[in-house]
């Protein structure tokens, strides 16, 4: 909004600033339209996390029969059911999922799959960490991190691989655990990458530059024109610079804990 307001009083400062590190560009674009184009860059964060997360009408896997644990009751035979009695119901939880296609799932598909682009399929726990994204939020409780780092924990230690269908149903195998936790990590890091995009450098990083060269412009604006409210001024550009700073600082720790994750997967599925 400063950059917007004061555009006329600061672009000579602004074209100063650019001129003099070495850039030598004549006619730089000005810090209003540079502040619009970094708003307009920001509103990404909003639009391409919703496509990304909102299913597709008709695409929904197979959905689990109930939403309640108490509907679901163990028999003799270690089965599940829903319901008691005659009209129980046998449940097999392998046999249903929850992935489904997004839109832009479908538009990678349509225009971008004849250049190698994959299409992904969006599951439940993608979505609420894209709509996350999306609104603002920095965590969405168990699901941000320690759900899925425990799925990746739970199937390098039990060596969980695939199902297999057998004479007798489904039945879980050794074979194929190393591309499953390899596959949960692969979720976890695009939900991570979407914040690393969309926050820590479309809105903070060339936020916090372009903060800092207003705020360097309006202390040498201040000096020319003999107003020396050096206090305020400090004050106020230390605080709007220590909480992109801080914010920053945050997220970073995050993509070092998903880098140590990374580790851990890659030394379990590597060969010894």
């Amino acid at each position: 909004a400063s950059a917007v307001e004061n555009d006329n009083e600061v672009v000579d400062l602004w074209r100063f600033l650019w001129r003099n590190p070495g850039f030598e560009w004549d006619n730089p674009i000005s810090p209003k339209w540079v502040a619009i184009s970094l708003w307009w860059l920001s509103t990404v964060q909003l639009t391409v996390p919703l496509l990304l997360s909102v299913p597709w009408p008709g695409s929904g896997g197979s959905q689990f029969p109930t939403r309640k644990a108490e509907d679901v009751h163990v028999t003799e035979s270690a089965e599940l059911s829903i319901g008691d009695g005659p009209g129980q119901t046998l449940i097999k939880p392998e046999e249903h999922y929850t992935d489904f296609d997004t839109l832009g799932s479908n538009l990678v598909r349509t225009f971008c799959e004849v250049w190698g682009f994959q299409p992904n399929k969006c599951t439940h726990h993608e979505s609420v960490s894209h709509l996350a994204v999306a609104s603002g939020l920095r965590y969405i409780g168990s699901t941000s991190l320690s759900y899925p780092v425990k799925r990746i924990t739970e199937i390098i230690d039990f060596k969980q691989g695939y199902m297999f269908n057998t004479v007798n149903g489904l039945e879980p195998m050794r074979q194929g655990w190393e591309l499953r936790s390899l596959k949960e990590f692969h979720k976890l890091a695009r939900c991570r990458f979407s914040r690393v995009f969309f926050i820590m450098l479309c809105k903070l990083a060339l936020q916090t530059n372009l903060q800092i060269t207003l705020i360097i412009i309006f202390r040498l604006l201040h000096k020319q024109q003999h107003v020396y409210d050096i206090v305020k001024m400090k004050f106020l550009g230390f605080f709007a610079i220590a909480s992109l700073v801080f914010t920053f600082c945050v997220e970073l720790l995050d993509v070092i804990y998903v880098f140590k994750i990374f580790y851990v997967v890659s030394c379990a599925v590597k060969p010894a």
